[in-house]
């Protein structure tokens, strides 16, 4: 770690708000006053008596995120991600498990929720739904081509 350039001006003027000598805090100012705190150890008045900044932009600084993050809108997923997972590993584990209707995993896994919040997981985690393709019938016609070629191979080497 780099303290000498942690303490170039990591800050702009403000211009005509507030102390002409102090200076705004950006992202990249908060991210290198986080560092200063967490990397070096230094506290906030160290901080404030080797840079521009004030004592209260270093408390905002280390009281909040280094980027502003907003809030998701919107009602919460019913089932989280480690319950999506666990719902996918369930119904991946066996050829009965993707036979069972979407209606009825709540209740064989013993989960309170409907089959929408089923389908919205499966659409999360990239699952589709579709009618099973039936494995068409071996005709004599195909048969005898099939024990046709295992005779003809029957005796074939690794190199081969």
């Amino acid at each position: 770690m780099n303290i000498a350039a942690l303490l170039q001006a990591p800050c702009v003027p403000t211009g005509s708000r507030g102390h002409p000598n102090h200076t705004t805090c950006d992202r990249d100012a908060r991210l290198r006053i986080q560092t200063l705190r967490n990397d070096a150890s230094w506290g906030p008045s160290k901080i404030v008596k080797h840079t521009t900044f004030t004592l209260d932009q270093v408390k905002y600084a280390l009281s909040h995120r280094t980027t502003p993050q907003k809030t998701k809108s919107g009602r919460k997923l019913l089932l989280n991600t480690p319950t999506r997972k666990a719902l996918v590993n369930w119904v991946s584990a066996s050829r009965a498990n993707r036979r069972v209707p979407w209606g009825e995993i709540p209740r064989v896994l013993g989960w309170n929720c409907k089959v929408y919040a089923i389908a919205s997981a499966f659409e999360k985690e990239g699952y589709g739904r579709w009618t099973a393709l039936k494995k068409p019938d071996l005709t004599q016609k195909h048969a005898d081509a099939r024990l046709a070629w295992a005779l003809e191979h029957r005796n074939w080497s690794w190199e081969q």
